[in-house]
């Protein structure tokens, strides 16, 4: 594999470079002489690839993962926002713009993840600390005319993904 990349600013990763964030990954404190250790190569190959990977954007950076259900969060749910009605296609993909820059600004702790889908639904993943906490936020979101429907699922059991919710 190439390390650059490429005309559609998809990076290309070198077997190492993906070791390296697979390990990253995993633990992102862990030390870069450990991970030189684990793919026997120095500790300076290590510290040169993890710059190069921040430097291209592939690294945005290093974080923390809580655990929201230590925090309390014991409400999780997927929702989908169906966004529509308007005569001009236009309309419905700015207004579902502003929904999903409303929830970011007014739940932003609340949701784990928003993205909004070809048919300009909004997807997102929705904690709190309480049903009633999660009913609110919900009946606040089917005061807005412009949303259409809102459809929710309850997450009972975690299979993959908890480092989307931190649990």
């Amino acid at each position: 594999m190439k390390d650059s990349i490429n005309d559609e600013n998809k990076a290309e990763l070198s077997d190492l470079d993906e070791k390296i964030l697979e390990r990253l990954s995993e633990d992102s404190r862990k030390a870069f002489t450990k991970i030189a250790k684990e793919l026997d190569v120095p500790d300076t190959t290590i510290h040169f690839r993890v710059k190069k990977l921040r430097d291209t954007g592939i690294i945005k950076k290093f974080s923390i993962l809580t655990s929201i259900k230590k925090l309390g969060f014991d409400q999780q749910r997927f929702i989908r926002i169906v966004v529509g009605g308007h005569i001009v296609q236009d309309i419905t993909i700015k207004k579902s713009k502003e929904i999903s820059d409303n929830l970011i600004k007014k739940y932003d702790y609340n949701v784990k993840f928003l993205g909004i889908g070809e048919d300009h639904s909004i997807y997102l993943l929705l904690i709190s600390k309480t049903i009633k906490e999660m009913e609110n936020i919900l009946t606040e979101l089917k005061k807005d005319p412009d949303i259409l429907e809102i459809n929710v699922w309850n997450i009972k059991k975690l299979i993959k993904g908890e480092e989307l919710l931190g649990v």
